[in-house]
């Protein structure tokens, strides 16, 4: 899991909309200093069921903390998808996570997901 992590993040990190250099620009402009989306707002979803997932405040932060994506480099287009949910798997207790940008998953991207589900 740590492996997709790091492909993900450096996936997140080569985005030409996710310029380090550019995300601190826009959110200095506002004024505030930090960035302007609250990673905690990020969309989760199973993709074997597609229903969304609610857990506890912080714990987005902590996800993307461990797989060195920085909270800047996150916004309202990017989601967290889950390869499944006590829903849908009721007695796993460990679900492999996916960051993705919605703007750049590629027909490989696809594949690699190898199934069909989910509503994102």
């Amino acid at each position: 899991m740590n492996h997709l992590l790091k492909q993900l993040s450096e996936a997140l990190l080569s985005s030409p909309s996710l310029d380090p250099a550019g995300a601190g620009d826009q959110a200095n402009s506002a004024g505030s200093g930090t960035n302007c989306y609250d990673p905690e707002m990020l969309y989760v979803e199973c993709r074997k069921c597609g229903n969304p997932i609610m857990w506890e405040p912080g714990r987005t932060t902590a996800i993307l903390a461990r797989s060195c994506v920085s909270p800047a480099l996150v916004d309202e287009h990017c989601m967290i998808i889950s390869d499944g949910c006590r829903n849908c798997s009721p007695h796993a207790d460990v679900f492999a996570l996916s960051i993705v940008r919605l703007a750049s998953i590629s027909a490989q991207d696809l594949l690699l997901m190898h199934s069909t589900g989910g509503n994102a």
